[in-house]
């Protein structure tokens, strides 16, 4: 399973980074991998600023109904039992990784855990990062 990309159609965003799918008959909820984009529905904390961009963007590359593929790598569940895996969806007859857009944007954080830190994604990843605080882009903003 790790590495290989499955077929995925998009049923709901949830925020900028857990979103829900149909893949392979099963829905399941997915929690993105590397990112973490300003909180808006969570329990415990008050909305965070540029939450809603980022679910914007969410819904504007994620298109409920449209396609996408799911990648796993490592672990797939977190301590919420949702799956953990990249997303790559279409644009302009490219397929794009869902988590370097939303960085180059300035609208997620990298995020991983040790066990992440090897991921063959992290240096794209902290790459895009970068060049949204070189460019002083939402959340680097202030």
């Amino acid at each position: 399973m790790e590495g290989e990309r499955y077929l995925a159609k998009v049923i709901r965003i949830i925020d900028g980074d857990t979103i829900k799918v149909l893949v392979e008959g099963r829905e399941i909820v997915i929690r993105i991998l590397l990112i973490d984009t300003p909180e808006i529905r969570h329990p415990k904390k008050p909305k965070e600023k540029f939450g809603e961009e980022a679910s914007i963007f969410a819904n504007e590359k994620l298109k409920v109904d449209s396609e996408i593929y799911i990648e796993f790598e490592g672990s797939m569940l977190d301590i919420y039992n949702r799956f953990l895996a990249h997303i790559w969806y279409k644009e302009d007859e490219e397929l794009k990784l869902y988590q370097e857009e939303i960085l180059l944007e300035g609208l997620a954080i990298v995020s991983f855990t040790r066990y992440y830190s090897e991921s063959k994604y992290i240096e794209r990843l902290i790459e895009a990062e970068t060049i949204a605080k070189e460019l002083r882009k939402n959340i680097w903003s202030e």
